[in-house]
C-alpha cells in the first residue's frame, strides 16, 4: 500500500495521476475547526460521480467527490436507502451549502454557487461531526493500493 497526503487543495487533481493507478482504500479528511473523518471514500471520475453512495443497504462512510473545474452541482436521492448531508465545497474547499437530503427522493438538490468539491454523509455521521458552513477541508490523506 501506499501513502498519500497533499494540503491545500488546490492542487488536488495533480494527485489524480498517482491515484489512479490504484484503487483508493480510504481517505482521511481534515477541517480548519478541528474535525477530522476517516474512511472517506474518493468520486473523481465520471462513473463514481454517477453512482455516489447509492445503491448501498447500508452507508457508514463519507465520500468526497472531485471535478477538475467548479461548476454547479445536482445531487438527488433516488436509490439511497437513508438520509445523508451533502455539503458543497468551492474551489478553496470552503464550505458554502449544507443539505440534508432523504432517502429514496426524486428531489434534486442544486449548488447554489460553483462547486468544485462535495462532500455526502451519513446523517448520524454527520451530526457526530458537526461540520458547517464556513469550514475549511485543508487536509486530504489517501491510502491506495499500487497498480501492479
Amino acid at each position: 500500500m501506499k501513502r498519500f497526503s497533499q494540503y491545500g487543495l488546490s492542487a488536488l487533481l495533480i494527485v489524480f495521476g498517482d491515484l489512479i493507478h490504484g484503487p483508493v482504500l480510504a481517505c482521511t479528511l481534515s477541517f480548519n475547526s478541528g474535525q477530522v473523518i476517516t474512511g472517506v471514500a474518493l468520486a473523481h471520475t465520471p462513473e463514481q460521480h454517477s453512482l455516489g453512495l447509492s445503491g448501498r443497504p447500508i452507508i457508514d462512510q463519507a465520500m468526497l467527490f472531485v471535478w477538475s473545474e467548479a461548476q454547479v452541482r445536482r445531487f438527488w436521492m433516488k436509490d439511497t436507502h437513508q438520509p445523508l448531508v451533502l455539503y458543497y465545497l468551492d474551489e478553496q474547499a470552503r464550505i458554502f451549502q449544507q443539505i440534508s437530503m432523504m432517502p429514496h427522493s426524486e428531489q434534486h438538490h442544486l449548488s447554489q454557487s460553483p462547486a468544485r468539491y462535495a462532500l455526502e454523509l451519513p446523517q448520524l455521521m454527520a451530526n457526530q461531526v458537526n461540520l458547517s458552513v464556513g469550514n475549511v477541508l485543508l487536509s486530504v490523506e489517501c491510502i491506495h493500493e499500487p497498480h501492479e
